[in-house]
This record gives C-alpha cells, sequence and structure tokens, in this order.
C-alpha cells in the first residue's frame, strides 16, 4: 500500500517461538511549511497530499479565513512556500509549554480568537452511528499497520466528502480540511470523524472552520472539552459500536 514500506521482522512470542515476517510500516517525512517568507510549522506526517495539509493547516490555526487569501502555494521538496494576500489578524501566541499533545498556548488562542459557531444543523444519532462503521471500514492503513490515524468529514445527510490516513493524527484533520476547502465544501454541514484523542487544540482546529460537531472513536481531554464547550462546538467520545459519550451541546444529536 502507499505511504508504506516492507520490512523484515522477527516475532517472539511468550513461549519463545520465533517466527520471520514481513510487515507494512507507516512512513513518516517532514514538510516545513513558509507563510510570507517565515517558518511556521514543521510537521511530521505521511508523504502525500501536502498541499492539502498546508491549506487545511493555514485555516485550522487561523492564519487565513478563507481560501481565497493563499495567493501562491509552491511545493519544493520537504518545503512548501505560500504567499497569503494579508497577514494575520492576530498575532500567534507562542509558549514554551510541552503539553500531552506537544503543543501549547491553547488558552491565549481561546481567549483571543475564540470561533462562535452558530450551525443549527442536526445530526442524527442513526447517520453518526452509520458513519461511525464506514469509518472503520475506510481505516484500513490502520488494519495493515497499526501506526496510522485516521480523519473523515461527513455531511449532515451522511455523505463523506474527505477521508484520509496519516501518520498525525493533527495533520490528517489538516489533510481532509485542506480536501474540503479546495472542493467548497460548506463546513457547517459537516461532522469530522478522528481516530485520534481530542484536545484543545484539534478541537480549535475544526471550530475556526466552521464545523459544528467533532467525534472520536477515542478519549477527549479536559482542555478539549473546554474549548468545545466554549466555542459551541459538538464533542463526543469513545464512539464505539453502538454507544457515545456527548461532552457538550448535546442538541445537535439529541431531539
Amino acid at each position: 500500500m502507499s505511504n508504506t514500506i516492507k520490512i523484515s521482522a522477527l516475532r517472539l512470542t511468550a513461549e519463545k517461538k520465533i517466527e520471520k515476517r514481513e510487515e507494512f510500516v507507516p512512513i513518516e517525512r517532514r514538510l516545513r511549511i513558509l507563510v510570507n517568507g517565515e517558518l511556521i510549522a514543521n510537521l511530521a506526517m505521511s508523504p502525500s497530499l501536502e498541499k492539502e495539509a498546508a491549506i487545511g493547516y493555514l485555516l485550522g490555526e487561523g492564519y487565513v479565513k478563507t481560501l481565497e487569501e493563499i495567493e501562491k502555494m509552491e511545493l519544493n521538496g520537504d518545503y512548501i512556500r505560500i504567499t497569503t494576500t494579508k497577514t494575520s489578524d492576530f498575532e500567534i501566541q507562542k509558549e514554551f509549554i510541552l503539553t500531552t499533545d506537544c503543543t501549547g498556548g491553547w488558552r491565549a488562542k481561546l481567549s483571543s480568537q475564540a470561533p462562535n459557531i452558530m450551525s443549527n444543523y442536526k445530526f442524527s444519532p442513526e447517520i453518526v452511528f452509520k458513519m461511525l462503521k464506514e469509518f472503520q471500514e475506510r481505516s484500513k492503513g490502520w488494519k495493515i499497520t497499526g501506526g496510522v490515524h485516521s480523519a473523515m468529514l461527513v455531511t449532515a445527510k451522511g455523505k463523506v466528502v474527505a477521508f484520509t490516513e496519516d501518520v498525525s493524527r493533527y495533520v490528517a484533520i489538516d489533510k481532509v480540511i485542506g480536501i474540503a476547502a479546495l472542493n467548497k465544501v460548506d463546513f457547517e454541514k459537516c461532522m469530522l470523524v478522528s481516530s485520534g484523542r481530542l484536545p484543545a487544540d484539534m478541537v480549535l482546529k475544526a471550530a475556526r472552520v466552521g464545523i459544528s460537531l467533532v467525534i472520536s472513536r477515542t478519549a477527549p481531554l479536559d482542555s478539549g472539552i473546554e474549548v468545545a464547550q466554549k466555542t459551541g462546538l459538538t464533542l463526543i467520545g469513545f464512539a464505539r459500536g453502538n454507544r457515545m459519550n456527548i461532552y457538550s451541546h448535546s442538541e445537535r444529536v439529541l431531539d
């Protein structure tokens, strides 16, 4: 499969049995994003959809508000150089804090740049559970390698508009946002499904582009729940099989 490499390995069991086998291992590469000559990001990611990842990163982090603000993009090796028509409306806050998701400064971002989601779209539990099943079926890279994350963007009517897998749960979300933006998708009518846990920065990415419902088959963090509550986003975790936990703004899913 693409974005993987086949390697030889030895499997050792508790009974001291040794088996030689070949396995697929995910490939990781770097993508350095420069905006108007300034390096703003150094992403570890799967080597595909680099432009989509960069677009999604700029939109999700608030560097641009619309696709039209991106004037030029040039990919050269592991660098992508982007020219925008204007600088960001806010100064990016940098804090020297190492958190569980290797990012920092989300509280400053929330206080100064918090989006307010106004979408009134409803998402039926039946559609949510149906999309979770499809999400699992599409996550073939994870089934083969166990080393990638998945992200999927779905309309309230159950149409999949973007799906991808990546070694980074962050970049997987950046990529589906980028794909959807290029296809002129209305984010307010969509829900985001992710395989990764949900900290503040990941929830903020979705909120900034107007996504009103974020779902994960794993756990949210308290920071992600706080962001969801303050921005008006519906956050769902532990969505597996026929159950899910709703942590904020349940009105979009419950009648």
